[in-house]
């Protein structure tokens, strides 16, 4: 039987035609749950990042499926505290 994805669920892999340091190290989606619209695709990108202290942790982006050829582009999201 094949996997079926249902809402709320995530896929996230690494990102293997990271091309520059900005592109994200991992990429994927997720099918929106309940409290947004149910079933809509939404893209996730994951940034390894090392604290100040260190420690290594995932920063990232969710928003609206990139479309080729559009202006948009991943944005980094870092926490407020770089102690994370």
């Amino acid at each position: 039987m094949a996997y079926e994805r249902k809402n709320g669920d995530a896929t996230i892999f690494k990102n293997d035609r990271k091309v520059n340091e900005k592109a994200p190290d991992f990429k994927g989606d997720f099918l929106a749950h309940r409290d947004i619209k149910a079933g809509e695709k939404i893209d996730v990108a994951l940034w390894t990042r090392v604290s100040k202290s260190g420690n290594k942790f995932m920063s990232g982006f969710v928003g609206d499926p990139f479309k080729p050829g559009s202006k948009g582009t991943f944005k980094r999201a870092r926490p407020d505290d770089d102690d994370f």
